[in-house]
């Protein structure tokens, strides 16, 4: 075997498809264990661009599926931006943390995934989620009655390894879902019990959800519930599978609330924290009042320079004269970058750039070839309603799981070529 036998292998669609299955491998170990395995993990993605063949089709793929270039965009709104940061410092690690945005749209753009790969990624996935849920239950059961009572001051149950209650609820949501499509398309990696394995699975992640109780995971789960029965209905052409539909999910959510003591504590302090800032009381120690006092300041500096922001280099310089000068009874540990995405973006790249990131949002809608396609709506969805109130994308762990999930969703849509 030489290394032009090698070479010329390389091209076949089905080395190509070993080849993400090993990456997206390496990156799910990396969410649980090592930020630089999730780096390894999108960075060998670019090995698919020396492959032959890999050009025409990625030329041919970039002209036929916008979304490429939206998602390209994303950096390049970031990197020109500082040209007008005076913190070229924060606008470094800005730029450093969505350089997979550079690399990754271009990768996925010169391979056709099978639906077999997808789905067993998607597959591994679940079955980790569903693993550091149980480990997670476990522990509150172990200490119950504390939990509970944290529910009442802004505390969440611990989660799995190093990831944020937020990005977990997340990923849960999306897995409860994807389960629920697999068992539905009757997919099995070798036997038919799996397919047991995955509803049960799919329930068991839905209950998890609302003991959690994280707003950004319930939020995405039912929304993207939402979207997956109105496409469902739209292309069976049944008002009343929309209707039913509908029905399930207020059944759903009204039984969880009345059984998850989690649930209904979090809703009471909630209630508490919003009040706190609509009566323009002190928010320190408030997480929510704090967010929404995190969007009002991100709108204001978004508006000082409303075409092109204020350079998101600047953004968090901008954040912190403002809680210094006006809300000094705030501890600069509770000091926060605009929590939403989307007002974090129109902060530094004014409304040039958070029109491009929305088109990059709510593309997918509009393009037949996507709606039909009910895992990549699913995953669209979940990650669009997170951008309202978390600013996903400042961390890694966030842009590894928005950037790589959706174009190796979006992929699978991409013509096969050898």
């Amino acid at each position: 075997m030489n290394i032009e036998y090698i070479y010329t292998q390389s091209g076949t669609s089905d080395w190509k498809n070993k080849w993400v299955l090993v990456c997206a491998l390496t990156l799910i170990i990396g969410l649980y264990v090592s930020p630089a395995l999730m780096s390894i993990g999108m960075i060998s993605t670019a090995l698919l661009l020396f492959t032959p063949g890999a050009l025409p089709q990625l030329r041919d793929n970039l002209k036929t599926q916008p979304l490429y270039i939206l998602l390209f965009g994303i950096f390049a709104f970031y990197f020109i931006s500082g040209l007008y940061s005076d913190n070229l410092h924060y606008w470094a690690e800005r730029v450093q943390i969505k350089l997979p945005y550079l690399l990754l749209p271009l990768s996925f753009a010169a391979v056709s995934l099978t639906k077999k790969t997808v789905y067993t990624i998607l597959y591994i996935l679940f079955i980790t989620v569903t693993i550091g849920a149980i480990g997670s239950l476990i522990n509150f059961t172990l200490h119950y009655d504390a939990i509970v009572e944290s529910y009442l001051h802004a505390k969440i149950m611990p989660t799995p390894f190093h990831i944020g209650h937020i990005r977990f609820s997340l990923m849960s949501a999306f897995c409860a879902l994807a389960a629920w499509v697999m068992y539905k398309e009757h997919f099995v990696f070798k036997w038919q019990w799996e397919r047991k394995l995955l509803l049960i699975g799919s329930l068991f992640l839905v209950l998890f959800l609302h003991i959690l109780s994280v707003r950004s995971g319930l939020l995405a789960f039912y929304a993207a519930a939402f979207v997956y029965i109105a496409l469902e209905a739209w292309k069976n052409k049944s008002v009343k599978n929309l209707a039913i539909g509908c029905f399930l999910l207020t059944l759903v959510c009204g039984t969880m609330y009345f059984l998850s003591p989690t649930l209904r504590n979090k809703a009471k302090y909630m209630k508490e924290d919003v009040t706190q800032f609509k009566e323009g009381k002190d928010v320190d120690r408030y997480s929510d009042g704090n967010r929404l006092l995190s969007w009002q300041l991100g709108w204001r500096i978004g508006n000082e320079q409303p075409l092109i922001g204020v350079g998101i280099g600047d953004v968090l310089d901008h954040m912190t004269h403002l809680y210094k000068t006006e809300y000094p009874s705030i501890s600069s540990y509770h000091w926060l970058i605009p929590h939403s995405q989307f007002i974090y973006i129109f902060a530094g790249c004014g409304w040039l750039g958070m029109l491009w990131f929305i088109a990059a949002c709510f593309y997918p809608y509009l393009d037949p070839r996507l709606r039909n396609f009910p895992l990549f709506m699913i995953f669209n969805t979940i990650i669009v309603t997170s951008f309202i109130s978390e600013s996903t994308l400042e961390i890694q762990l966030g842009v590894a799981l928005h950037l790589f999930f959706m174009l190796l969703l979006l992929s699978s849509t991409n013509p096969v070529k050898e």
